[in-house]
């Protein structure tokens, strides 16, 4: 009986592990995930300079 009750016991420690292990996994191929996803997105963004010897301004008056 006491074999039955360690093998048991033993049973839901290994089962307890593999759930938490299994979470861990997830979490970390969300957070994986989340960063490509950052990587992408300014991947996508042009980082452009001009430099130009003369100053322009740009205004939305009429009278400019």
């Amino acid at each position: 009986m006491r074999n039955v009750i360690e093998s048991l016991n033993l049973e839901l420690i290994i089962n307890i592990i593999a759930s938490f292990s299994t979470a861990i996994s997830a979490w970390l191929v969300y957070v994986t995930l989340r960063e490509m996803k950052i990587q992408r997105d300014t991947a996508y963004k042009p980082l452009l300079v001009l430099k130009t010897k003369k100053e322009i301004h740009i205004s939305s008056k009429k009278d400019c």
